[in-house]
């Protein structure tokens, strides 16, 4: 089967931006009670948002990466959550985001629904029978209500992957999570809420 590296190809949530970070093409920051913007190449630490040349802005990222996805007619891997594959294709087909500009105009359709974006700690010392809860005020017990999103950061992706940890429960207020292997490492994911709109 041929394979195509495309390189990174999927929106990564780095939670609130900091001056004193560099940032890669498709990172996607927050600035509070404003919006969201996301890289459009290698960003240099210092490099304010309001820079055109390495920022676009955005709004409900979390959005934006559902609805690309939808668009592109893709199914999640067994592997893991961040590579998609076209079902139609006898070859390993990495999605694309061509056109930011495009993606960024299609969230206008979407603003009646609510979101959110939480980062968790996944710490080494709080697993119990390979399982451990977190508190997220924006979970709600009824799991028809929502969409709930987990997605390891660049660093923790890795151990993430290996231990086979995945969000199995859901409380008023909690989400569970499990894992086949406890990680040696604390672990962040940042952990997207979207309500199921009626």
């Amino acid at each position: 089967m041929a394979r195509k590296n495309a390189g990174k190809i999927m929106i990564l949530p780095r939670g609130d931006w900091d001056a004193t970070v560099a940032y890669s093409t498709l990172d996607l920051v927050h600035i509070p009670n404003a919006a969201s913007y996301l890289a459009i190449k290698n960003v240099p630490a210092g490099t304010p948002v309001s820079d055109t040349n390495y920022w676009q802005e955005m709004s409900n990222y979390e959005h934006v990466i559902e609805n690309f996805i939808l668009s592109q007619d893709t199914q999640p891997t067994s592997e893991y959550n961040r590579i998609w594959l076209k079902p139609s294709s006898d070859d390993l087909v990495l999605a694309e985001l061509a056109d930011v500009q495009e993606v960024a105009n299609d969230v206008n359709d979407l603003k009646s629904q609510s979101s959110h974006c939480t980062t968790v700690l996944l710490t080494t010392d709080n697993w119990t029978d390979n399982k451990q809860t977190v508190e997220i005020e924006a979970i709600d017990a009824d799991e028809t209500k929502q969409i709930i999103e987990p997605i390891p950061a660049n660093a923790s992706l890795q151990a993430y992957t290996q231990a086979g940890v995945m969000a199995i429960n859901q409380y008023a207020g909690q989400l569970e999570f499990s894992c086949n292997s406890v990680p040696t490492d604390n672990l962040t994911v940042y952990v997207v809420v979207t309500e199921v709109m009626a």
